[in-house]
């Protein structure tokens, strides 16, 4: 097995070491594929949650060579609003740092603090190096689709009776009782959950969406409604309710926000919405005829998924505060406590208790009081941020960076509300690392505000299918735009 790690190292290393943004790209097949590697490991080492992260460094290395910088300097140029609230809450993680070295005495639990809450910046900054076209942007988005449709397949296999190996789930896996009796055990595929399939399910299936809608879509419309299909199919399948909530919080925030800021795209999304429940219903008609496969435990799952949903939501949020406040203290137990992983450094629940299960009480747990609420100033300092790209966007004619753009920060703030109510997956490196990375293409569409507007790029985006290997004269800003934000703050964008 150490042999195919190598081999499979240095096939990835060698050429990415040359160029930032194909080690950007390979990052995210690597996110997948550790899943599958991990299994094939023995003991199923939970490092192996981390393989991705030396390709990303590459590319933030390379960014670097490159003249690129890793500070926050650059986005505070173009969001000025977020230096307060940003140097705030980084100042709070470092003392919660120090204070999970006092109470559990391992610096390992404080090196996953600091990774955990420093990952998304660093990704944030590197996106808006990347993002210095839209094609770029859809490469990306690109990869990360066909990586997840790929992977996702495994959950078909789960359905169809395929449950070893591979495509088993690391550990003991995630049951679930229906109400018609029985114990049903939810597939994950390759995935090393389930919780995990459905959150790239979900991610996925929305990204696929905007590319349909952008005229971005390679194969056509046709073939992204039907990719859309599949990964809804992987998000029903695996039976995590709060992924299909989700999806439905982003169709919600989506044709509410292209509404308020301008209505472009509405009956597509009305249009697009309707075949892919279409497809998908036939595609599941079609599984249960041609296999047996019972579609009963994932029905009684999601019908009382509206009824539960407000419950929960105070359950996890004001509902454990209290609790979580008697345990942990005003002040926290310090940041990391409560991550993956925590368990096997004096963290988890063993410290900080069963009550910080929704993602807003995780934060208390670990951050304390004064660090929940620099999180929120944070948050909406972010959600001004994208406002105002978003905003700025509308008064021109880049109407893919601005479709994008909402689409991108409507993923976000359904992550928002399922975060509230259940922090599980996001204590996953990767998922934080795409979070930041598409946090970082919707700040950096600001700056597409004043570049010079490039017809074969922005009215012909289908000429660049890859996303990658554009050159300078189809979108780069660099040395060619007469704002002071896009030719001083993101010049080193090849």
């Amino acid at each position: 097995m150490g042999d195919i790690v190598a081999v499979l190292a240095l096939a990835i290393i060698l050429p990415a070491i040359s160029n930032w943004r194909l080690a950007l790209l390979l990052t995210l097949s690597m996110g997948f594929a550790q899943d599958v590697l991990r299994k094939l490991t023995p003991g199923e080492p939970v490092v192996m949650v981390l393989l991705f992260a030396p390709v990303f460094a590459i590319a933030a290395l390379g960014l670097l060579m490159r003249g690129g910088s890793l500070s926050l300097g650059p986005m505070f140029v173009l969001h000025p609003s977020l230096r307060a609230p940003i140097v705030v809450f980084l100042c709070i993680i470092a003392a919660q740092v120090l204070l999970t070295i006092a109470n559990t005495g391992s610096v390992m639990l404080a090196g996953l603090g600091i990774m955990i809450y420093l990952l998304p910046f660093v990704a944030l900054m590197v996106a808006m190096y990347f993002a210095n076209n839209i094609g770029a942007v859809a490469g990306a988005l690109k990869v990360y689709i066909f990586s997840s449709v790929l992977f996702s397949l495994g959950v078909y296999l789960n359905v169809l009776g395929y449950q070893e190996g591979i495509l088993d789930s690391v550990g003991v896996g995630l049951f679930v009782y229906p109400d018609e009796g029985g114990v049903f055990k939810l597939p994950s595929g390759f995935f090393r959950a389930a919780e995990t399939a459905a959150w790239h399910g979900a991610t996925a299936a929305a990204l696929a969406a905007m590319l349909v809608m952008l005229r971005m879509f390679p194969g056509g419309p046709l073939l992204g409604i039907a990719v859309i299909s599949i990964l809804i199919g992987v998000v029903v399948l695996t039976g995590r309710r709060k992924m299909v909530v989700e999806l439905l919080f982003f169709a919600v925030i989506f044709a509410t926000l292209l509404a308020v800021y301008g209505g472009r795209g509405m009956r597509l999304v009305a249009l697009l919405g309707c075949l892919c429940t279409a497809v998908y219903l036939g595609q599941l008609l079609f599984v249960q005829e041609q296999s047996g496969f019972n579609a009963r435990p994932y029905v009684s799952r999601y019908a009382t998924v509206a009824q539960e949903v407000s419950g929960r939501l105070e359950d996890m949020t004001v509902g454990s505060f209290r609790s979580v406040v008697a345990r942990n203290g005003w002040t926290g137990s310090g940041a990391g406590t409560t991550t993956q992983g925590a368990a096997q450094f004096g963290g988890g629940t063993q410290l900080v208790g069963f009550g910080a299960e929704g993602g807003i009480a995780r934060l208390l747990a670990e951050l304390g009081v004064h660090g929940l609420l620099a999180g929120l100033w944070l948050a909406v300092g972010f959600a001004q941020a994208c406002h105002a790209s978003i905003r700025d966007l509308r008064q021109t004619d880049r109407w893919r960076w601005s479709l994008l753009s909402i689409g991108l920060g409507s993923l976000l703030i359904a992550n928002i509300m399922v975060f509230a109510t259940a922090g599980q997956v996001f204590g996953d490196p990767f998922v934080l690392l795409v979070l930041g990375l598409l946090l970082g293409f919707v700040l950096r569409a600001r700056g597409q505000v004043h570049a010079p507007q490039h017809t074969s790029v922005e009215d012909h985006p289908s000429n660049h299918p890859s996303g990658h290997g554009v050159s300078n004269s189809d979108g780069d800003d660099h040395g060619n735009s007469d704002d002071h934000r896009n030719t001083v703050v993101f010049e080193p964008d090849r």
